[in-house]
């Protein structure tokens, strides 16, 4: 934006303006005098890349140059002894501009949302030229004094093109980082399915074995003992819950993706949801000689959820915490009442997560090691589920870590009531709660 400094005798442009500013500072006030050169002053108004045009003070043009002519498409015969107001319409929109031209004292701003909010003496306006290009163009005022004549002299420069190349230049680099954003989700994509056919692959080659183990011992070719027998057994159905895992994680992902995935709530004490599964998996937590603690500042907070969803979220959260917290560890589920939500906290001692990786587990396909991960198998979109889940519910999920200490899972829940009664949540090792839990917990190794 060109900026217009009035001083008592003269007046002065900044830097923003084209160079040779003492020759403009000369045409601007002193142009009728006779020391000065015509000739100078007429090749300056015909070569200068500045539309320049004077008005007396009568507002009509003495002076139009032939960059004005480029700029508005109207040639110099067209518009000399024409008032400004007549060439320039917009113009009679802005407040005292004719007290402004007579050099008085104005400090107002432009009202109008073609113009940006400066000062009279500076503005930018856009406007359709006679040729009907749409030109973006800076205007500076200039008013002068000679004796008891007024002047002014106003300088337009043209800066569409320069308005053209900033905007390609946002609309490139806006394309670019997209473009990244998808390299970056094409690479992730192309993982996933990598580790996606391994996570298939591995439990499918173990049920084989197993089942050609059993085939020979069945006919004979191979005598085991019962013991032998009953650990091929449990490896084919653990092996089987693996595959039933990875199914249902791809079949959700893709209903929450079509916008087919929908809860079920009701109103129940989120208290006895969240205790009962977590005292549910105690016996798989003490198998990894690990702590498993919950608590809470509430006996009872009745909220509208879906208690399989809950489940889901806290059966993941805690298997998750349990892959990679080692022996002599502890994990700890926590539940605090905030009055109009709930918070549930589900934090461990294990190895934590890379503070610049925090950002991506939530993510998609995602996963935040690749060779930690490929030690504690997973598909990479458990997380992503939960985060689903919770935000179905109107909540929010958070994480805190600090790597090689552990890391803290926060998710907020609205305590919001539906029109329902209070429903009682049932937990007591049904044949299915056992089977979902055997499910989300098939990756870990008994």
């Amino acid at each position: 934006m060109l900026k217009v400094q009035i001083s008592k005798n003269k007046t002065h442009l900044n830097s923003s303006m084209p160079s040779n500013d003492d020759i403009i500072e000369v045409v601007s006030s002193n142009f009728l005098m006779d020391k000065f050169n015509a000739s100078l002053l007429e090749s300056l108004l015909t070569h200068t890349n500045v539309g320049i045009t004077v008005i007396d003070e009568n507002f009509n043009i003495v002076i139009w140059n032939n960059t004005m002519s480029k700029i508005t498409g109207m040639h110099r015969r067209d518009v000399v002894n024409s008032s400004l107001f007549n060439v320039f319409p917009f113009l009679e929109k802005i407040p005292d501009i004719e007290c402004f031209i007579q050099d008085k004292t104005i400090n107002k701003y432009l009202p109008s949302e073609s113009y940006d909010s400066t000062p009279l003496c500076s503005f930018c306006h856009k406007f359709i030229n006679n040729q009907g290009s749409l030109r973006k163009v800076e205007i500076e005022f200039c008013p002068s004094q000679k004796k008891n004549e007024h002047w002014t002299l106003i300088l337009v420069k043209d800066v569409t093109d320069k308005e053209l190349l900033k905007e390609l230049s946002e609309k490139i680099e806006k394309e670019d980082k997209l473009l990244k954003k998808l390299q970056e989700i094409d690479k992730m994509e192309t993982e996933f399915f990598a580790n996606i056919s391994h996570e298939l692959r591995t439990p499918i080659n173990v049920i084989l074995s197993a089942t050609q183990l059993l085939t020979m011992d069945l006919y004979g070719q191979l005598s085991m003992h019962h013991d032998k027998k009953e650990t091929y057994y449990n490896s084919i159905k653990q092996n089987s819950f693996r595959l039933i895992k990875i199914i249902n994680n791809l079949i959700d992902i893709t209903k929450l993706e079509a916008g087919y995935y929908k809860l079920s709530c009701s109103n129940y004490n989120i208290v006895s949801v969240v205790e009962n599964i977590t005292l549910s998996i105690a016996s798989y937590v003490e198998d990894k000689s690990i702590n498993l603690i919950f608590d809470t500042d509430v006996e009872e907070k009745i909220i509208s959820c879906d208690p399989e969803k809950i489940e889901r979220i806290v059966l993941n959260l805690i298997s998750n915490a349990l892959k990679f917290t080692n022996p002599g560890g502890c994990i700890m589920v926590t539940l605090k009442d905030l009055g109009d939500k709930v918070k549930l906290y589900v934090k461990d001692t294990g190895v934590g997560i890379p503070e610049d990786k925090l950002e991506l587990i939530f993510e998609r396909f995602s996963q935040v090691d690749r060779t930690l991960e490929r030690n504690k198998d997973g598909s990479g979109i458990g997380l992503s589920l939960v985060k689903s889940l919770v935000e179905l519910h109107g909540g929010e999920i958070d994480v805190k870590s600090t790597f090689g200490e552990g890391c803290e899972f926060i998710i907020t829940l609205p305590a919001i009531l539906t029109s329902e009664k209070v429903n009682m949540y049932e937990n007591n090792l049904s044949d299915n709660l056992v089977e979902r839990i055997s499910i989300e917990f098939s990756d870990i190794y008994k």
